[in-house]
């Protein structure tokens, strides 16, 4: 695994290289808490360490280019002063109001990376009315809330098994002879068939 520090800082030369439009990490610098939560990366850090950079992560999208700007600075700053073993991360450049030259309550809007990931579920080919509805039933109603459907669950189906090797309500794949003809039936429904096989 890379050193910790170092991929911070890739992170934030990224969105300096970036102009501060908060794109460095997808889905926003927010995102990037979940890499600084791996208890490896609290190990080297530190626990005090670990919950500014996490309170500089969660807030950067609210801040404006300026702020962020001087914020990413200040941060690379006291990351290069310092070997990781003294690292001890000033919490104040989370204080967006000390060093901003606007009146902190002008709104700010926050910067979105592709406008085609907000579009209407719609817009994809192959989705109408019908699937669009089952979709929002899922939460989905945009293109970007697609991308982030996750799956509850992974299986592997490529490690094989032989039958004399498989447990009981376990789904894998496994691998045989067919021994006999293979029986094809309907269901009672008419909508399925089923092939029976027997297998050695």
């Amino acid at each position: 695994m890379p050193e910790p520090l170092g991929v911070i800082k890739n992170v934030l030369e990224l969105e300096r290289s970036k102009n501060f439009t908060n794109s460095s990490v997808s889905g926003g610098m927010e995102n990037f808490i979940n890499y600084l939560d791996k208890p490896e990366v609290k190990s080297i850090l530190g626990q005090e360490n670990t919950t500014t950079l996490s309170l500089f992560f969660s807030s950067y999208a609210t801040l404006t280019p300026d702020q962020r700007k001087y914020s990413v600075n200040q941060l690379l700053t006291q990351l290069d002063s310092f070997p990781s073993s003294d690292l001890r991360l000033d919490a104040k450049i989370l204080n967006k109001n000390t060093h901003s030259k606007e009146p902190p309550h002008q709104p700010h809007t926050q910067v979105q990376q592709d406008p085609a990931l907000y579009a209407s579920i719609k817009s994809l080919h192959g989705i109408g009315e019908r699937n669009s509805k089952i979709l929002k039933k899922l939460g989905i109603d945009k293109i970007i809330d697609l991308l982030r459907y996750y799956p509850r669950r992974y299986q592997d189906f490529s490690h094989l098994k032989t039958i004399d090797r498989i447990i009981y309500g376990e789904e894998l794949s496994i691998i045989g002879t067919i021994s006999r003809d293979v029986l094809t039936r309907d269901s009672r429904s008419k909508k399925l068939k089923i092939i029976i096989a027997y297998f050695t």
